[in-house]
């Protein structure tokens, strides 16, 4: 490997663990993970679509979020730990809404 190479690669290490820092910086509370399973109900070529149980939601990833070492299909179990969201400002962030509002307008 070039040296340049692993200069870059530490930059993104780098700038990866300073902005998980600056959000973990603005979140009041720890991590409290949970364990959720849910049913797939929908595989699409792209994206595949969990119903947890417990009525906890619906839930639609790419592909390439799912781990599995053989072909997706509608029935099968999940499972994830994550946590809570937290809002981290109450300031909206305008330039995400105008973004949205610029799809609206395009029909998108």
């Amino acid at each position: 490997m070039s040296k340049s190479y692993l200069k870059v690669k530490n930059v993104k290490k780098f700038m990866i663990l300073m902005n998980k820092r600056d959000i973990d910086a603005k979140m009041k509370y720890g991590d409290s993970i949970i364990k959720m399973e849910g049913i797939i109900v929908e595989v699409e070529d792209g994206a595949v679509a969990v119903d947890f149980k417990g009525r906890l939601g619906y839930l639609k990833v790419p592909k390439r979020m799912i781990i599995c070492d053989y072909p997706l299909k509608v029935g099968q179990e999940v499972g994830l730990k994550m946590s809570f969201l937290e809002v981290l400002s109450p300031e909206v962030n305008e330039k995400y809404i105008s973004n949205l509002a610029k799809k609206e307008i395009k029909g998108g």
